[in-house]
């Protein structure tokens, strides 16, 4: 095995989850780097302190260290041209697709009440 795997069962109602961001590698990827983590706290500012005691409390009882909560970023090398960003967001267990979206329409700087991208450049 070559990923590391989280139970997601011990989180109950909140996990951990992981979004892949593909960019180019000769992106300002500081930048992006620190707006996906401005979005990810303002997509999780509502639930993130609910969500670390019971983590905290299923991964000890289990024996287990508890992860960081925070959202987080790491790099995945893709391929010469793509890296890939990946966003470690806490959410509760059955929101992860619409916190993903607040995330990436922040990311991409989608209007409010729009459901299109706006126009390049």
């Amino acid at each position: 095995m070559t990923e590391p795997v989280l139970n997601e069962s011990l989180a109950g109602e909140y996990m951990l989850h992981l979004m892949t961001i593909p960019v180019e590698r000769t992106a300002d990827l500081a930048a992006l780097e620190a707006k996906a983590l401005a979005a990810a706290q303002e997509a999780c500012a509502g639930f993130i302190d609910d969500v670390r005691r019971p983590i905290a409390s299923r991964y000890r009882r289990h024996g287990l260290t508890p992860p960081i909560v925070d959202p987080r970023v790491t790099y995945q090398v893709v391929d010469k041209n793509t890296v890939n960003i990946l966003l470690r967001i806490p959410t509760p267990t059955r929101l992860e697709r619409q916190v993903e979206q607040r995330v990436l329409r922040a990311m991409l700087d989608v209007p409010a009440g729009r459901d299109t991208l706006p126009p390049p450049g």
